[in-house]
């Protein structure tokens, strides 16, 4: 399951699209809108002087080209949008950027003044698009492109202002290399890229470096390290040696990579020149990161070289990178393993994990797991012999919470730094992470959720010991209950959060939801409010205690006992075994009666009906006999019987007796009822309702003689 697991999120992460990355450069006929952030633009330039004026694009460009001419290159960098070069960068490589433009223009014509609008805000040309200005276009020697002018606003002020767009300082060098350098239309054999490997094929894009970083890790996903080895510079190595050299220096690079540098596509940029004006690397060169090798740190980067025909330059490892490869790899590569393990353990990888590190993977599991289990068993004997020498019991209860949820947490301690043994490629030693953290997250909460319940039962007890009555019993373990729902309930609730937060799709509904509190707290409460009611009352029983665990209560004419009370709802066990749940909302609005909300004891009544001849001094002796003779009567209330009501045909009676709990006065009522009955019918006495006729007729007719 745990391979599984791993495979999903591993998917999950390796199939997201990276973030799209800002454009460089602007193609001919281009009129994208470039617009800054307020505050996003500038800030590592100092302020410009008073008499700055960019707010038209014809006062930018008077600006801009009279700042470059007369040298103040920090000034002309204030007429450029450099929003994408960190701050500490800016007046250097800003002031580059200006020079570089004004060569531009020396080469391609200088844009006439006169020709731009002197307008803050001026409608854009046919086709064209607002808030940008088509400064000159220009396409010579296979080289086109345009510069624009864009229009932001000054963070200070909240003027606008009309700079150079930030995708044409983007790709001012590379304008400015290809038009400036002279052109040749065969290299030198010697200054060729690889001409041991021959032709690069087809899949092996080297045009730009996002494109020539992904071939590369494609071709060794798929263990096609020949053509991999295109990727890195070789003219170092003999022609002849090149295929042979090529596809070993590839695959150890790989391995390099994979444990230590986590590759995103979207930090390489995808233009032909690349990104020099954010990088301190010469042009024609791109760094993305660095590995330490003894003390020093070894620069990965990528350099532009004419290819392999001399009429295209391809994106390829510098040749000080590929110079280092083998000595990273003998620091930071497989070491033992690569040496001894079969090819067919290394040569193939499927979800970033070659053979090796699968089966490695689950020996890891096998054996955490084991060392977890013996650990545990360790521990919790040690545990026992220190218990037996204790007066207390809490403390093996202790050791029985203990017991499963140490042996998952041991184990899951060991399985990182096991892991670390397999060399995993750096995005999945990140998924493992996660799948350790999640799975420990798990295990305290089990850990938590099982000391609550061992501290409510702890409580319990103590608190039971001082109290005096059945009634106070009762009542702690009622609280204590609710308290552990509660508690239990708590600790799910953080432990799921905890679960789930590092998940960016989690954390973004998160955010989302915190961003529009006000709206979605409204319709969450709405949509929760039967919820919530129950919730809140729970809290409001298990404070106020109307009704507590064991009481006899009669409610919706079902009597029962009080079985359990939830955060939610109240079940009663009727007198007959059935259940009757009822939400507490509903409890709490309706009214109880509650037999034992003080005390148990309660007053039994007997109804009796009996003729009018009935001798109510015999029965009264009759009851005291009767309850004298049962341990069911508790002798709190003396034998009463009182003539309650005089009837049309029958005399009402009522007998009181008391008894020590609702039970056992049921009982007792049941036992009067029937010796009294015996009572009434014994001997001579004939007590029982009676109906009484009386038969009469006519003096005259009794005396006529009856005809025949």
């Amino acid at each position: 399951m745990a391979i599984g697991l791993l495979c999903m999120m591993f998917a999950a992460r390796a199939s997201g699209d990276p973030a799209p990355a800002t454009p460089k450069s602007a193609a001919a006929g281009s009129t994208r809108s470039d617009v800054s952030a307020p505050t996003a633009f500038n800030t590592g330039l100092l302020p410009p002087p008073a008499d700055f004026d960019s707010s038209t694009p014809r006062r930018a460009w008077l600006g801009l080209s009279a700042a470059v001419k007369a040298g103040n290159q920090s000034l002309a960098a204030n007429y450029l949008d450099l929003s994408e070069v960190p701050p500490q960068q800016q007046p250097i490589l800003g002031a580059d950027a200006a020079g570089k433009l004004l060569r531009l223009f020396k080469v391609i014509g200088m844009p006439r003044a006169d020709s731009l609008p002197d307008e803050v805000d001026p409608r854009p040309p046919q086709g064209g698009e607002s808030g940008t200005w088509t400064l000159a276009r220009f396409e010579k020697d296979g080289v086109s492109g345009q510069v624009l002018l864009t229009r932001v606003s000054d963070p200070a002020s909240g003027k606008p202002l009309w700079l150079v767009s930030r995708a044409t300082v983007g790709a001012i060098g590379g304008w400015v290399s290809e038009l400036l350098t002279p052109k040749s239309t065969t290299a030198a054999p010697e200054a060729r890229l690889n001409v041991g490997l021959g032709p690069v094929p087809k899949s092996m894009d080297l045009s730009r470096p996002r494109r020539a970083v992904k071939s590369f890790l494609d071709a060794c996903h798929e263990g096609r390290y020949g053509q991999a080895a295109h990727f890195l510079w070789l003219n170092g190595v003999e022609p002849e040696r090149q295929r042979e050299v090529g596809p070993l220096l590839a695959r150890q690079f790989k391995i390099v990579l994979d444990h230590y540098v986590w590759i995103r596509y979207e930090a390489f940029s995808d233009e032909p020149f690349g990104k020099p004006e954010l990088s301190p690397v010469p042009e024609d060169e791109d760094q993305f990161g660095s590995l330490p090798l003894g003390p020093d740190q070894i620069p990965l980067r990528l350099k532009r070289v004419p290819g392999p025909s001399g009429n295209e330059k391809l994106w390829v490892l510098s040749p000080e990178t590929v110079d280092a490869i083998p000595a990273l790899y003998d620091e930071h590569g497989l070491g033992w393993v690569g040496v001894h393990l079969p090819a067919v353990l290394t040569g193939v990888r499927v979800l970033e994990m070659e053979p090796w590190q699968w089966l490695g993977f689950l020996i890891v599991l096998v054996l955490a797991g084991a060392l977890g289990i013996v650990l545990e068993r360790v521990a919790l004997t040690v545990g026992r012999w220190l218990a037996a020498r204790t007066r207390t019991p809490w403390d093996d209860r202790l050791l029985q919470v203990l017991h499963g949820p140490l042996r998952c947490g041991l184990g899951l301690a060991l399985a990182p730094s096991m892991s670390r043994w397999l060399l995993l490629a750096k995005p999945v030693q990140s998924v493992v992470d996660d799948i350790i953290r999640t799975a420990s997250t798990l295990v305290a909460g089990w850990l938590l959720m099982r000391l609550v319940t061992l501290a409510t039962a702890v409580a319990q007890v103590l608190l039971s010991g001082e109290a005096v009555s059945e009634t106070d019993i009762r009542s702690v373990r009622t609280r204590l209950e609710l308290m552990e729902r509660l508690g239990l309930f708590v600790v799910g609730l953080f432990t799921l959060a905890y679960v789930l937060m590092p998940f960016a799709a989690v954390r973004a509904i998160g955010t989302g939801l915190l961003a529009s509190a006000g709206v979605t707290g409204l319709v969450i409460g709405i949509a929760a409010q039967k919820t919530l009611s129950n919730l809140f009352g729970g809290l409001q029983l298990g404070i106020t205690q109307p009704v507590r665990i064991g009481d006899e209560v009669v409610f919706e004419n079902e009597w029962g006992w009080i079985e359990a009370i939830t955060l939610t709802h109240v079940v009663i066990r009727i007198w007959d075994l059935r259940r009757l749940v009822v939400p507490i909302p509903y409890l709490l609005e309706r009214p109880i009666q509650n037999w034992t909300r003080l005390s148990p004891e309660i007053l039994g009544t007997v109804f009796i009906y009996a003729d009018y001849t009935v001798d109510v001094e015999a029965l009264r002796r009759e009851l005291a006999r009767i309850l004298e003779e049962t341990p069911l009567w508790d002798r709190k209330c003396p034998p009463v019987l009182q003539v309650t009501d005089l009837k049309e045909g029958t005399v009402e009676l009522r007998a009181l007796c008391s008894a020590a709990s609702s039970g056992q006065a049921w009982d007792l009522r049941c036992l009067v009822r029937e010796k009294m009955l015996q009572a009434m019918r014994s001997g001579d006495r004939l007590w029982i309702p009676m109906r009484r006729i009386e038969l009469t007729a006519s003096r005259e007719r009794l005396e006529r003689p009856s005809s025949l």
